[in-house]
């Protein structure tokens, strides 16, 4: 009997707390909009992210904000960039709208400790084609002052096969260098990755490299990051026959782009792994995560690290969402 009272007084007691917990004021869950800023070119023109490209945003270092999209011209059905600055406290500094040869969209962006801000995305050049989505296309990546937005070069990359070029990622590094990736229509070996660096100060080339996957089919690469040690590293999915796709992570040496390794991940339904997004830390880590196939029509979050020295897998995990 008196353990009886004894837990119902128990739970009478967590009752209570938790009815208290709940009336305590919920400041963690309370946010506050501190500005909130929206860009209408006018006339007949529509914002958006368009087919290939993002809306997409960078904060530097005093917390100036910078945003860019695709700026679409229904008179002259021309899509052009558009990148816009603001302050801490919200208030617009500049406007820039870039205008390729026929239609740019922009994919990622990225600021320097320069004074730089870089765009990066695809220029539309023609109509050919390497599958049913994609028409030519360059990449395209561009240099503005963040002080100004003055323009200060833009640079397009063709790649081998002369065919279309989806620059998809970009990443700055402190001492000078700006690196693309993204994928490129190679000719025999199908599309592959294809990262390039670029001078920060004028936009000169330094080193393009490829990556061809064990299939010789479909590489795309689709998240690239640069750490403190001279390495720049590269993520995205590679075929490897019987529809199955692996991550697949490359390292390249940021002073002459040599391959340092390459690596391979795949789970246990050895299906579909697909590498989105790649961070590296100070501490020789390399960290992707994207989504693995488990089967029963099901996709998993999936994040492995890597070695940044030399590839070893130390660990992976996955997330198995509700």
């Amino acid at each position: 009997m008196k353990k009886g009272i004894q837990s119902r007084e128990a739970c009478i007691y967590l009752t209570q707390l938790l009815m208290l917990l709940f009336s305590l004021p919920t400041v963690a869950q309370q946010v506050t909009v501190e500005w909130a800023e929206g860009y209408d070119s006018q006339g007949t023109t529509s914002e958006s992210s368009g087919y290939v490209g993002k809306m997409i945003i960078a904060v530097d270092e005093d917390g100036n904000s910078y945003v860019a999209g695709r700026s679409m011209n229904y008179n002259t059905y021309r899509a052009n960039i558009v990148t816009t600055k603001h302050s801490p406290a919200g208030e617009e500094l500049w406007v820039r709208v870039y205008e390729g040869v026929l239609n740019s969209e922009p994919t990622a962006i990225a600021v320097d400790n320069a004074g730089g801000v870089y765009v990066t995305g695809v220029s539309v050049t023609g109509y050919e084609r390497y599958d049913a989505l994609h028409y030519g296309t360059d990449y395209l990546t561009v240099r503005y002052s963040a002080l100004d937005g003055t323009l200060t070069w833009d640079e397009t990359y063709n790649g081998a096969g002369n065919g279309s070029d989806v620059a998809r990622a970009v990443a700055v590094d402190t001492l000078g260098g700006v690196y693309v990736t993204g994928e490129s229509y190679s000719g025999s070996s199908g599309i592959d990755y294809t990262t390039i660096r670029y001078a920060a100060s004028d936009g000169t080339l330094t080193w393009g490299m490829t990556y061809n996957g064990i299939r010789n089919s479909y590489d795309y690469g689709r998240a690239i990051a640069v750490d403190n040690l001279g390495g720049v590293y590269v993520t995205g999915a590679s075929w490897s026959g019987a529809r199955r796709i692996k991550y697949t992570t490359i390292r390249y040496a940021a002073s002459d782009g040599t391959l340092t390794w390459g690596k391979t991940y795949k789970w246990a339904s050895n299906s579909y792994d697909y590498g989105r997004v790649i961070v590296v830390d100070n501490l020789g880590g390399v960290y992707i995560t994207g989504e693995s196939w488990s089967g029963a029509c099901k996709n998993n979050y999936m994040t492995i690290r890597y070695a940044a020295s030399d590839g070893t897998l130390t660990w992976d995990e996955a997330e198995y969402p509700e």
